[in-house]
């Protein structure tokens, strides 16, 4: 499902480093057991309905758009001071295009926003999201008031594409650690639901 979009980056023009091997968070087969710790955030599910879910940081903000679509997460309220060097926005975006065609798209455009503004793709790989197959990118050196960003596109067997999009300056475990379990929750609705 995700073919294009790997060749596309493996071709990749604006590349700057050869793409590491996959994390062992990434791996679904090794999956690092989960521990209790004091010092973790407490997560909780959101729902857009008949859309998706997603497990965000209790007490974190939620915003939905007009079409019913995509949400925007985050970590501190938009309406007050600039955002601390330690808060994230996560937007989610749902897409009715299949993967094959919106992901190879999104990359052709980041690919050239990297040459144009000389931010740098860091790191990419396959994923697995729930029961899909994913594509996450991590991009660095952004200019603006986030430097880095980590960017999940997850297909579904309907023909759609989630777009999951982190925004962040602080690279810290604990940050990526945060961001990696929200994008790694992300499930497409059921009829059931």
């Amino acid at each position: 499902m995700m073919a294009i979009g790997i060749w596309a980056l493996s071709a990749g023009v604006a590349i700057a480093q050869t793409p590491p091997a996959t994390p062992a968070e990434e791996s679904p087969a090794a999956a690092p057991a989960v521990v209790e710790d004091t010092n973790l955030e407490s997560f909780e599910i959101y729902r857009l309905v008949d859309r998706f879910s997603i497990e965000i940081p209790a007490g974190w903000l939620v915003q939905e758009d007009d079409t019913g679509q995509a949400v925007t997460i985050t970590s501190y309220s938009a309406d007050g001071p600039p955002p601390l060097a330690t808060d994230i926005k996560t937007e989610v975006t749902l897409v009715n295009e299949p993967p094959t065609t919106y992901v190879e798209r999104e990359l052709a455009s980041l690919i050239s926003q990297a040459n144009e503004q000389g931010y740098i793709i860091d790191q990419y790989g396959l994923a697995a999201v729930g029961n899909n197959e994913a594509l996450r990118l991590w991009i660095i050196d952004l200019p603006g008031e986030f430097s880095e960003q980590m960017i999940t596109f997850v297909g579904y067997e309907t023909g759609q594409t989630a777009k999951i999009v982190s925004y962040f300056n602080d690279a810290s475990i604990a940050t990526k650690d945060t961001i990696l379990q929200m994008h790694g929750s992300f499930d497409f609705a059921t009829a059931a639901e």
